[in-house]
């Protein structure tokens, strides 16, 4: 009988296990159909973060900088100052990632209020973290390749030397930086995704943030730089990490710890790797605690449909 029953309670932990991979197979061919479909406004994702880098990057080519006071200003090691413009584009590549995966998942809850099936979706027989998940994978996968498609494009045009060099060989090892980078932001966006059920309006409030974020992260120019208070939220924000340490794997600047004056802690991208997946889990846990506590809230209420 004991054994019967054992094997009964693991073939429904299996069956369970195979409904959420099910579910999870599912978003990602429904969320690919409907970005198939839009592939021609999906294509501005590749030439706009090529327009925010242009514009620093010609002003610098106006004014003629000195490469000395570059590389002393943005940490260049000796040489390496001629790529200042792909350090521009990386910084404004990873910007505009962490900016679709925070949208992806706002105006996704959005969307589904707007045609009323958000309360469906998430009352529906599926587990709800298989639905996060699902839509998770597929909106960092498909905005990774879309990142890594506008910096080939980017560096094609500004900085097409940096293809001949050996730190462009790093840019693989770059890759899964930005790929544990996106992970965070998935937490963050749960955050978001609170507000949104709660006040029911998130496009002014992402488009205040998305200027916010590329100002403490540091996208044309190393985060040091800015005053006090911006530096201190540049140092709690995992973007920031991020774009600095795919910086340093690619051009030779200086990682985050190194950064913050921490040289003698180990390997310096290691140790900013752990750290940016201690944030993965924070925020993820954080996030989704508030969204699942407004949820709840909602349900009792008012209901999710009513905005």
């Amino acid at each position: 009988m004991a054994n019967n029953y054992s094997y009964h309670s693991l073939s429904t932990r299996l069956g369970n296990v195979k409904a959420q991979l099910i579910t999870i197979k599912g978003v990602i061919r429904q969320q690919w159909q409907i970005a198939k479909s839009y592939l021609v406004n999906t294509s501005i994702f590749i030439f706009v973060p090529l327009i925010l880098a242009a514009l620093p990057i010609l002003l610098y080519r106006a004014l003629d900088v000195d490469p000395n006071t570059i590389s002393a200003n943005f940490g260049f090691t000796s040489g390496q100052a001629q790529h200042l413009n792909a350090y521009i584009i990386f910084g404004v590549n990873m910007w505009m990632l962490i900016l679709a995966i925070l949208w992806d998942f706002s105006t996704y809850l959005r969307d589904e209020q707007y045609t009323g099936t958000l309360e469906s979706l998430l009352l529906s027989p599926a587990k709800r973290y298989s639905l996060l998940i699902g839509r998770a994978l597929f909106s960092i996968t498909f905005n990774v390749f879309i990142a890594l498609l506008s910096i080939i494009v980017s560096i094609t045009i500004f900085d097409f030397t940096l293809f001949f060099t050996s730190t462009f060989l790093h840019l693989l090892l770059a890759l899964m930086i930005v790929i544990i980078g996106c992970f965070p932001m998935m937490g963050l966006s749960y955050l978001i995704g609170a507000l949104v059920l709660k006040f029911k309006e998130v496009y002014s409030f992402i488009n205040t943030l998305q200027w916010f974020f590329g100002v403490i992260m540091g996208i044309y120019a190393p985060f040091t730089t800015l005053p006090l208070i911006l530096k201190v939220l540049g140092f709690i924000f995992p973007g920031t990490w991020s774009v600095t340490d795919i910086r340093a794997i690619t051009l030779g600047t200086p990682p985050m710890m190194m950064l913050l004056g921490l040289k003698s802690i180990g390997t310096p991208i290691l140790v900013d790797t752990v750290i940016v997946i201690l944030f993965g889990l924070f925020w993820a846990l954080v996030g989704y605690a508030l969204f699942s506590k407004v949820e709840m809230r909602l349900k009792k209420r008012e209901g999710l449909s009513e905005y």
